[in-house]
């Protein structure tokens, strides 16, 4: 049987730093392998989805349900590519956790969490104008259309001052 270099390297890490460790360091790599398949079948059954919306949308009629799918299909795509960011991410090499990094500069940091807070402020006026277009609706369809970009727009928020604050842990 011929040996590969790759199989040489790990017989030769073997022996280097024992079985123990170099067991443990296997299995790492297999959980990095069974996290990419996962997020990679994820990111499939989101594409999936986006095409049935797709071809769904072209078929009824009712506005309220092309509107509904199209919710749909545009949350179906960003989480597609969420998974892909994190896809390539992990096959780049990220620190040991997403957030595990700091901001090169003092004023990078600043920059971003102006920006950040620029946001929320933008957040919040989306959040209120949602609600106010609520309340002067009885449409059933529309309110519960609004509340669902209302819903959206506090999940948005919230993440946004997630960001802020772990920024803030982080410092400069």
């Amino acid at each position: 049987m011929i040996e590969t270099r790759a199989i040489k390297n790990i017989r030769n890490l073997i022996r280097f730093i024992g079985f123990t460790q170099a067991s443990e360091l296997m299995k790492m790599g297999s959980e990095k392998d069974e996290l990419l398949a996962l997020l990679e079948k994820h990111r499939q059954i989101e594409l999936t989805n986006v095409e049935m919306c797709q071809e769904k949308e072209e078929q009824f009629k009712s506005a309220g349900v092309n509107l509904t799918l199209y919710q749909i299909r545009m949350d179906s795509t960003k989480h597609a590519q969420i998974y892909q960011t994190l896809i390539d991410m992990i096959k780049g090499g990220i620190p040991k956790y997403l957030w595990d990094y700091r901001i090169d500069r003092y004023v990078g940091q600043v920059a971003t969490e102006r920006v950040l807070e620029k946001h929320v402020e933008l957040e919040k006026e989306m959040i209120q104008g949602a609600g106010e277009a609520i309340k002067r609706t009885d449409d059933p369809g529309i309110k519960m259309t609004l509340q669902h970009i209302v819903e959206d727009e506090k999940r948005h928020h919230k993440m946004l001052l997630d960001i802020i604050k772990h920024l803030h842990e982080l410092g400069p």
